[in-house]
């Protein structure tokens, strides 16, 4: 896929299946400005990714809020073995994509314009990924779907780490120039994990809903 040109069949996957230790409760359907988080997250991806491009990894047993019908749930394949696990689940069953944004389902706040400016930017490359002040932000990311394969080898040799699987990958890194031209305000890579977190974000989302939107 050439970069700067739109991808024809770009997919999102929602990372849902965090044990929300710090939270206490399951983020996916935690309260976010009255409706379910993870359901607000679908909302605003949904207004530039088709719905039916749309998948959830969860954990087992998870029990998710009403979501639309077109909206795929998948689950991951092995227990307890963090986000790295629920990266090659959900990667191997978007086989099929050109490009894969990956988010989670405690980032409210999703510009939806940024999975397509980040799937811009591909190429030939395995994955985009945002480089903000020396962090990566790989839940935050696009990704080609064969890079699954990266993920199953490390988890089977029982490496769960997300940042040391991208740095096997042919990364191209985005800088906070480049990201803040579609999100100014980089709520994307904002997610919660305690509940001072949440109230953060709920308060950054009263200050400038006028530009993220509902």
């Amino acid at each position: 896929m050439p970069a700067d040109r739109e991808s024809p069949n770009l997919h999102a996957l929602i990372l849902c299946g965090g044990t929300s230790r710090r939270m206490g409760r399951d983020k996916a359907t935690l309260d976010f400005a009255g409706e379910p988080m993870l359901a607000r997250v679908v909302r605003r991806l949904s207004a530039t990714i088709p719905v039916e491009n749309i998948l959830c990894v969860a954990a087992n047993g998870q029990a998710l809020p009403p979501l639309p019908s077109p909206v795929r749930i998948v689950f991951d394949r092995q227990e307890d073995c963090g986000p790295l696990e629920g990266l090659a689940t959900g990667l191997s069953a978007l086989a099929d994509a050109d490009a894969v944004f990956v988010t989670t389902c405690d980032a409210p706040l999703i510009v939806p314009e940024v999975p397509e400016f980040l799937a811009r930017q591909l190429a030939n490359h395995d994955a985009v990924v945002p480089r903000i002040n020396g962090q990566l932000y790989p839940l935050t990311a696009v990704y080609q779907p064969r890079v699954a394969s990266v993920a199953d080898s490390r988890l089977a040799r029982g490496e769960r780490r997300v940042i040391d699987w991208v740095t096997e990958l042919d990364v191209r890194y985005l800088s906070r120039e480049e990201l803040t031209a579609v999100d100014p305000e980089l709520v994307s890579m904002r997610n919660c994990n305690t509940q001072e977190e949440l109230e953060e974000l709920l308060e950054v989302h009263a200050k400038t809903r006028k530009h993220v939107g509902r």
